[in-house]
């Protein structure tokens, strides 16, 4: 069955970046996936979607916040993946829940150039 891993949560002015990554076994279909996202910190929640290529193993996605803002620290994400499959052709989903450490952007490397 297709999964999808979560990596990191990134804040970025505005935006809070979750990045991640999807596995599929070697007889599965690789297909455009489907994500659904939710990333809490005490009150405050970001909502997001996006869609992710087909074959490409590797993700980022963003969203969004509105005010107030997600702060460097512990936060949960809640998600869902939506895998298509051929054999029998349908579709399957993948849930999760996970704490992380959202940290800021690293803009040192922009600001040097």
């Amino acid at each position: 069955m297709p999964h999808a891993l979560v990596h990191k949560v990134v804040l970025d002015g505005q935006f809070v970046q979750l990045s991640g990554s999807n596995e599929f076994a070697p007889d599965e279909l690789a297909t455009d996936v489907d994500i659904y996202f939710v990333i809490m910190q005490g009150d405050v929640a970001v909502r997001g979607r996006w869609t992710i290529p087909a074959g490409e193993k590797s993700w980022t996605v963003s969203a969004l916040m509105d005010v107030p803002y997600l702060q460097p620290g512990a936060v949960v994400t809640t998600g869902l993946a939506v895998f298509e499959t051929s054999e029998p052709m349908g579709f399957e989903t993948y849930t999760w829940t996970q704490s992380l450490l959202a940290t800021r952007a690293n803009r040192s490397a922009e600001n040097a150039a």
